[in-house]
C-alpha cells in the first residue's frame, strides 16, 4: 500500500510540475498611453513584430521594444505610432505607457509600466526626409487663369491622373511654366 501511495504521489507531483512549467503563448500586446490625456490604447499582434533582436536595445525608430518571452535573451520590437498611441512628447511633460500581454484566449494579463519607447520628434520647420518623403512626378498639360490664380494642369506619371497646381503666378524671372514641362511634387515634414 505504501508503494502505491508513493507512486500515486509521484504521478501527481510530476503532473503538477509540468502544468506549472507551461506558459501560455503570447499572441498579442495592448499598449496604452496613460498620460498625457486623452489616454489611448492599441493592440499589436506579436506576429507583426520583429523578434529575435539583440537583447537590451532600443527601438530602431519610432516604436517600442520588449523582451521576447519566447526567447528571453532576445527582444521584439514594433515600429510606428501604434494606432496613434505613441505621440510626440510635449515640452516639459513625460508620457506614461503601460503594456499587457494576452494569449490566443484574448485575456490580457497584468498591465505593467512600459519605458522602452521612442516617440516621434516634435514638429519643427519644414524639411525633406530622404527615403521617407512622398513625391509625385508628371508633365504639365496646360496653363490657365482661375479665380485670381495661375493654374497648371499636370498629368501624374504613376497614376494617369490629372491634377491642378496653382499659385499667384507660375512665372519667375527667366522661367515661365508651359505644356510639356516636367513637374515634381513632394510632401515635406
Amino acid at each position: 500500500m505504501k508503494t502505491f501511495i508513493l507512486a500515486l504521489a509521484l504521478v501527481f507531483l510530476s503532473a503538477g510540475s509540468s502544468l506549472a512549467q507551461q506558459q501560455p503563448t503570447i499572441t498579442q500586446y495592448r499598449l496604452t498611453r496613460v498620460t498625457p490625456a486623452p489616454s489611448a490604447s492599441s493592440v499589436v499582434q506579436k506576429s507583426a513584430m520583429t523578434c529575435n533582436l539583440t537583447a537590451g536595445g532600443v527601438p530602431a525608430s519610432v516604436g517600442f521594444r520588449i523582451t521576447n518571452e519566447a526567447a528571453p535573451t532576445t527582444d521584439c520590437e514594433m515600429l510606428g505610432t501604434i494606432g496613434g498611441v505613441i505621440v510626440p512628447n510635449p515640452t516639459g511633460a513625460a508620457h506614461v505607457y503601460t503594456i499587457a500581454a494576452a494569449g490566443a484566449d484574448n485575456v490580457f494579463g497584468y498591465e505593467g509600466g512600459m519605458a522602452n519607447i521612442i516617440p516621434p520628434a516634435a514638429p519643427t520647420g519644414g524639411r525633406v526626409r530622404p527615403g521617407l518623403s512622398v513625391s509625385a512626378t508628371g508633365a504639365v498639360q496646360g496653363r490657365f487663369p482661375f479665380g485670381g490664380l495661375d493654374i497648371a494642369s499636370v498629368l501624374l506619371d504613376d497614376f494617369n491622373l490629372l491634377v491642378y497646381f496653382g499659385a499667384s503666378t507660375l512665372t519667375v524671372p527667366g522661367y515661365d511654366v508651359r505644356a510639356g514641362d516636367r513637374f515634381e511634387f513632394a510632401f515635406l515634414r
